[in-house]
């Protein structure tokens, strides 16, 4: 019983990841970084940059959000206009387009 009640909420949770997912493509905007800041965490050695965006999309307004970013040959600094996805329903789901 309690390995089907665990098994119904991960197939429940990923139905909505996957839902948020398909929903970023229909939503292409362009972004202007405001900041970058180094975060405490690490994957493979490797430190996790966080970004501080205003997406500027082409409906609605403009908000400011934030993402995740591992080290790059990409050189991105503050300024700099990029191209991302998001999702309109949920504006903290976002992903760059580098």
């Amino acid at each position: 019983m309690l390995i089907k009640t665990i098994r119904f909420f991960y197939q429940l949770f990923f139905r909505k990841v996957i839902k948020e997912q398909l929903n970023l493509k229909n939503s292409e905007a362009e972004a202007i970084v405001l900041g970058i800041y180094k975060t405490d965490s690490c994957i493979n050695d490797q430190p996790q940059f966080k970004l501080l965006l205003q997406v500027l999309p082409d409906r609605g307004r403009n908000f400011i959000t934030d993402t995740i970013l591992l080290p790059d040959d990409k050189k991105i600094d503050a300024g700099l206009k990029v191209k991302v996805w998001y999702n309109p329903a949920n504006n903290k789901v976002i992903k760059l387009i580098l």
